[in-house]
């Protein structure tokens, strides 16, 4: 099943693809290319308990990606992208 990828505010990934390196940004689109195509079958994906924002967790190198599934709608909603160390 292919699922959409959805930003929830492009405001706010600019602003965190902005500081993010290139070469590590090639990564990040890959591995959203993959969520999109595989949904929660990859094995970086961790559900957060505790969190507000988010349930889910993409980890791609030291970065870290904050989404929703909406299965209804076959849509991945993502709200944040940022180092390990400004998330935690």
């Amino acid at each position: 099943m292919e699922f959409k990828i959805i930003f929830y505010s492009e405001k706010l990934i600019k602003k965190d693809f902005s500081k993010i390196p290139k070469k590590n940004l090639e990564l990040i689109f890959s591995k959203l290319d993959i969520l999109s195509a595989s949904g929660l079958e990859i094995w970086q994906i961790k559900k957060l308990n505790n969190y507000d924002l988010c349930d889910y967790r993409l980890r791609v190198w030291d970065f870290r990606i904050l989404f929703n599934i909406d299965s209804d709608k076959n849509e991945i909603v993502i709200f944040r992208t940022l180092h390990r160390s400004k998330l935690y």
